[in-house]
């Protein structure tokens, strides 16, 4: 067996001295050093960390809130979180602008065809904006979940080089 740290051969008693506690390290080592196995509860954190606002669990329950892989997804979680969150607001503002200038050109054009299409075209975009909301905040949890699954500690794109919490 492989100690999952830092992947050197455990003795025969499988105690490894590069880490503090023993009874950690004998519950997380292999068999191979290329590939050390997450324990189910590290994973389901790192995987939490990314559905909504499920990376407190990793962040204050967890035993392992110290481990650097569940620190990084819990890291990518909170600014997915932050993200997503600015998206919402930020296309909270375009909505209100767009139907303002609706009721703009309902008093301009009056309730005629012209003005009806200025309703249809700002309701139009705001579920075209809906929908590419929905679906970066999807991609951004797909891709975070692919990563914990396959323990890879890759930033989420464009806004995972943002994390602060490491």
């Amino acid at each position: 067996m492989y100690c999952m740290y830092c992947g050197k051969q455990l003795p025969e008693n499988g105690v490894c001295d590069c880490k503090q506690s023993s009874d950690y390290r004998q519950s997380h080592t292999q068999k191979t050093p290329n590939m050390p196995v997450l324990s189910d509860n590290r994973k389901l954190y790192c995987i939490l960390s990314y559905i909504g606002f499920l990376w407190l669990v990793g962040l204050f329950v967890n035993p392992e809130r110290n481990d650097p892989e569940v620190k990084f997804h819990v890291g990518q979680g909170i600014v997915k979180s932050i993200a997503t969150i600015g998206l919402f607001i930020a296309l909270r503002i375009i909505s209100a602008v767009l139907r303002s200038i609706s009721a703009v050109g309902q008093s301009i054009f009056g309730f005629g065809i012209l003005g009806n299409l200025h309703y249809y075209f700002s309701n139009g975009l705001n579920s075209v904006f809906s929908f590419i909301k929905f679906a970066v905040v999807i991609a951004f949890m797909i891709i975070g979940i692919l990563n914990a699954v396959n323990r890879r500690n890759k930033p989420l794109p464009i806004i995972g080089k943002f994390a602060f919490y490491k």
